[in-house]
C-alpha cells in the first residue's frame, strides 16, 4: 500500500509512450505538449491604448487644455501618421498604437470638451492608459512547458503569438471494464433491486468531459476466465484499461490474481487516503491497467486522485517496464 504522493511518483515513473502529431491549436485543449513552446514575438507587439479616449503629452495637458486634432483618429491596431502634433489631443480607440511623441491616454469620461479643446475633469497619471509592449508575453517566454496539458489560456496566447500549429502526444485510447455478477445490462427493465454498472458510465463521462478518447465500456461477471478475456480484448485496441470492481479482499475479488498471472508488472496495490482503498496499477508492454474499487465513493476518490496524472504522464518515445 502506498500514499497518494508515492502513487503519483510511481505513475510518473511508469508511464507509457505515445507518438507525436502536429495539430492546429484549436484542437489542442487537454492535449500534452511534447516540447516547450515559446512566444515568437512580443505580445503586445506595441504600446497600445487601454481604453477609448485621447492620446496626449501628459506634461502639456497638465499645463493647459489641448485642442482636439479633428483630422486624425487612431483606431485599434493602427498608428497615426507622422504629422501628429504633440500639442494636440488625438482621439484614440482601445488598442490604438501609441505614437512615440505621446505618453498618456486619458479616458473620455475624465475630460470635458469645450471650444474643441480637452479640459481635464479628473486627475490623471502621466504615462497612464497605455498597455506596454510585451506586457502579455515577451519574445522567448515559455507559453506551454514540455509535458504540460494545453488549456484555453494557452490557446489564446499561442494565437496572439502567431503560433497556429503545435506538436502534441497522440491521444491515449481508453477502455473501461465493470466487474461484478450483480450488474444488469443498462437496457434491462429497471427493478427496484437491480444494480447497473453506473461506475463505468461515470468514468466514461468524466473522461469525455476532459476530451479523452473512450472506445468501449464492457461488463463482466466475477469469473477469472471472462475477466482475462475481456481485459485482453480491451488491451488490443487501447493504451489504458480502467476497471471498477473486483479489487478488494473477498473471494470474488479477482483482479489481483489476474494481474499476477497475466504478466503485468504490479506497480502498486492499495492506496492510503483517509482510509485504505483497493487500487491496482499495473503495466505490461506499454499498456496500463488501473483497477478501482466497485464502491462508488472509493472509486470516485481514487479516480480523481490518480487518473489525470496517469493520462498526463505519457511520454514521447520509448519507455521501459523494467
Amino acid at each position: 500500500m502506498v500514499t497518494i504522493s508515492q502513487a503519483l511518483v510511481l505513475i510518473q515513473n511508469n508511464s507509457i509512450s505515445k507518438d507525436k502529431e502536429l495539430i492546429h491549436v484549436k484542437d489542442a485543449v487537454n492535449r500534452v505538449a511534447v516540447e516547450d513552446i515559446v512566444a515568437t514575438v512580443d505580445v503586445k507587439a506595441f504600446d497600445a491604448a487601454l481604453f477609448d479616449g485621447y492620446l496626449v503629452c501628459g506634461k502639456k495637458i497638465l499645463k493647459e487644455p489641448l485642442p482636439i486634432d479633428l483630422k486624425h483618429h487612431i483606431n485599434a491596431g493602427y498608428i497615426g501618421d507622422d504629422n501628429l502634433d504633440p500639442n494636440d489631443a488625438i482621439p484614440i480607440n482601445t488598442g490604438g498604437i501609441i505614437d512615440s511623441k505621446f505618453d498618456t491616454v486619458i479616458k473620455t469620461e475624465d475630460v470635458n470638451i469645450k471650444d474643441n479643446k480637452v479640459h481635464l475633469k479628473n486627475k490623471i497619471q502621466i504615462g497612464g492608459g497605455i498597455e506596454k509592449k510585451g506586457s502579455l508575453l515577451k519574445e522567448g517566454e515559455i507559453i506551454i512547458n514540455k509535458h504540460e496539458s494545453v488549456k484555453a489560456d494557452h490557446v489564446e496566447k499561442l494565437i496572439m503569438s502567431g503560433i497556429y500549429n503545435i506538436c502534441v502526444l497522440e491521444k491515449p485510447q481508453i477502455g473501461i471494464l465493470c466487474v461484478g455478477d450483480e450488474f444488469l445490462s443498462i437496457d434491462k427493465v429497471n427493478h427496484v433491486t437491480s444494480l447497473y454498472p453506473s461506475n463505468g458510465y461515470y468514468i466514461y463521462a468524466r473522461l469525455k468531459e476532459q476530451g479523452y478518447e473512450v472506445n468501449d465500456i464492457k461488463v463482466v461477471g466475477d469469473d477469472a476466465t471472462d475477466i482475462e478475456t475481456q481485459i485482453e480484448r480491451l488491451l488490443q485496441a487501447n493504451d489504458y484499461v480502467i476497471t471498477t470492481g473486483g479489487c478488494g479482499n473477498s473471494n470474488k475479488d479477482l483482479m489481483q490474481s489476474w494481474v499476477t498471472k497475466s504478466g503485468f508488472k504490479l506497480i502498486f496495490n492499495g492506496l492510503f487516503t483517509k482510509k485504505a482503498r483497493g487500487v491496482i496499477y499495473a503495466k505490461r508492454n506499454n499498456k496500463v491497467v488501473l483497477c478501482l474499487s466497485g464502491n462508488p465513493f472509493a472509486m470516485k476518490e481514487c479516480f480523481e486522485l490518480l487518473t489525470w496524472e496517469m493520462l498526463r504522464s505519457n511520454k514521447e518515445g520509448e519507455t521501459s517496464d523494467d
